[in-house]
């Protein structure tokens, strides 16, 4: 039988052993009922998976959870082609382990994109398993993955939530969280309309820091985004304010109006030949996380891009 919708649940494991143990029996029923089985783990449990299904994996895509589409809003992409590209009639089994490496703002994208998934795919005809090791996660993370998804895996079945959270009320808490003022050694840089000399103080300020030229370019282009949208969209003064933290060239935009109203904004791509809604979602992609807050002065548009990508790859 085909799945009508998502059903979307966190299954938290102990081990390589352990989750190939209790994956390998839904992913042969997967099998058997004719999905269409992806799997995104750290290497330890893919690997496990693998020598577990023997040849019964032989129709399933292993991967490493590092090399899969290792950009959250890249990833949910992936899995939304992967949905697209079905049979008629035929469904997707995806078991997906977030990659918690990186800045506390790189972490906060990840759990971003947990709850947002409970949105983007909500008519998908997919069973998607999100997968948490509790031998290596802190209990924060641990918490977050029982808010963020409506069902849990234990023992093979599933079972409700509890502390399910509604995803737009997690977003905006995580938004929230990362919300705290720059520092009082930020540099700012005025923006008088002219969005030429804009870009050029914002790529010597990064190289500055330390950002290598090709990245530094993205970061020029994924600000020179949320910069026009504050123009036509927002309501001055436009400002920008830089730091560094956390390993984290970060990039604030804010301006005098009342800020982006949907929490999920830039997550999912414009359907071909729109005009519109590009602008968030190309940033989004670029920077390894984005935060969306509103005030009672001012809303903001703060991005954050590594200064050294491979360190976040490694650590």
């Amino acid at each position: 039988m085909s799945r009508a919708k998502l059903a979307h649940q966190a299954f938290l494991y102990d081990g390589a052993e352990q989750f190939a143990a209790t994956m390998a029996p839904l992913v042969r029923a997967g099998i058997e009922r004719g999905d269409k089985v992806v799997v995104a783990a750290k290497r330890e449990s893919a690997d496990a998976l693998r020598t577990e299904l023997g040849t019964d994996g032989g129709d399933v895509e292993l991967h490493d959870t590092l090399e899969w589409h290792p950009h959250p809003a890249d990833r949910l992409t992936a899995v939304q082609q992967t949905v697209a590209q079905l049979a008629p009639g035929r469904s997707l089994l995806a078991l997906g382990e977030p990659i918690w490496h990186g800045s506390e703002a790189t972490r906060r994208e990840w759990a971003r994109y947990e709850s947002t998934l409970n949105v983007a795919l909500v008519d998908a005809p997919l069973r998607f398993i999100c997968l948490y090791d509790r031998s290596e996660l802190p209990e924060g993370i641990l918490r977050h993955g029982r808010g963020a998804h409506p069902e849990l895996v234990e023992d093979g079945g599933v079972c409700p939530c509890t502390t399910f959270e509604r995803p737009a009320d997690c977003v905006r808490e995580l938004d929230a969280a990362g919300a705290v003022p720059p520092p009082p050694d930020r540099y700012d840089i005025p923006f008088r309309g002219d969005q030429h000399s804009f870009r050029g103080a914002l790529r010597g300020l990064a190289l500055e820091c330390g950002m290598g030229a090709d990245r530094a370019e993205e970061l020029v282009l994924a600000s020179n985004e949320v910069v026009a949208n504050a123009v036509v969209h927002g309501d001055p003064p436009v400002t920008t304010r830089c730091w560094v933290a956390d390993g984290d060239f970060v990039c604030e935009v804010c301006d005098g109006g009342p800020g982006v109203p949907d929490p999920f904004a830039g997550w999912t791509l414009p359907e071909p030949g729109s005009r519109s809604g590009w602008g968030l979602a190309l940033t989004r992609r670029i920077c390894d996380a984005l935060e969306l807050t509103a005030g009672a002065d001012e809303s903001c548009v703060r991005l954050y891009l590594t200064l050294d990508q491979r360190l976040a790859v490694a650590a």
